[in-house]
């Protein structure tokens, strides 16, 4: 292979997160998407972990606990939001017209 080729093949390899970052990124999507249908309190780990598709004793390696694994969902969303908060702040257009498309889009998020 030439160095170029290697080279594409790293940046790819780096880029892509690894399994254990995507089981962990799984768990932390399912368990959103059930929080907001019965709560914090009214989801139990079984069924989040059924869902995700991941074994019980493998959601103690990525969270000490439940009340962990609520934090780090937390922070998840907190780092998505900004994210698209960023993203829609970015684009081109008066400020009065970019709150106004961030309006609209958390609006249709909901």
């Amino acid at each position: 292979m030439t160095r170029r080729l290697v080279y594409y093949a790293y940046l790819k390899v780096m880029t892509q997160p690894s399994k254990s970052d995507q089981t962990r990124q799984r768990i932390l999507s399912t368990g959103r998407d059930l929080v907001l249908q019965g709560g914090f309190g009214g989801i139990g780990l079984s069924r989040i972990l059924s869902e995700s598709g991941v074994p019980k004793g493998s959601f103690y390696y990525y969270f000490a606990s439940k009340e962990a694994f609520g934090c780090a969902m937390l922070d998840d969303y907190v780092a998505d939001y900004l994210t698209r908060i960023d993203a829609l702040t970015a684009g081109p257009g008066t400020a009065g017209e970019q709150a106004g498309h961030l309006l609209g889009r958390l609006a249709a998020d909901r």
